[in-house]
């Protein structure tokens, strides 16, 4: 398991703790097309300095969610391409997931001994506890 790492509480209201957790990465289908690659894997030092934001307004209205994107990854780890497979319901949180993924890198796919296009299924699940002084991390 990851270990967490916090992100400024000044982005959620004082006693709400909220995750992006992001488990490990499945292939599905590519972001620019219908073809299977390879599965590349998130780098969980990139996840973790780029977390997903969760909107406040959307925190104040306790609404929750998990998005689940698709992405493309280059042969040096960088996203080239990711779409919504399933959204969380509310537009706002499937930007912030998706605004979030793009930022990350991957461990992409090896063939041969060399990375290849690969992709990664990424959930992000945005999800509020009342916890009184809790940290608000990211997963």
């Amino acid at each position: 398991a990851d270990d967490p790492a916090t992100v400024q509480p000044s982005r959620l209201p004082p006693g709400w703790a909220a995750w992006a957790a992001q488990p490990a990465a499945n292939a599905g289908e590519s972001a620019a097309g219908s073809d299977t690659l390879p599965q590349a894997s998130i780098d969980n030092a990139s996840r973790m300095s780029n977390p997903p934001i969760y909107p406040v307004d959307v925190q104040k209205r306790g609404e929750t969610g998990m998005v689940v994107m698709i992405v493309d990854v280059t042969v040096d780890g960088s996203v080239s391409a990711a779409k919504i497979d399933r959204s969380a319901g509310d537009q706002r949180l499937d930007a912030s997931a998706l605004e979030a993924v793009k930022k990350w890198k991957f461990r992409p796919a090896m063939k041969n001994g060399k990375p290849v296009v690969s992709q990664a299924r990424v959930p992000v699940d945005f999800r509020i506890e009342e916890q009184p002084d809790a940290p608000i991390t990211a997963r």
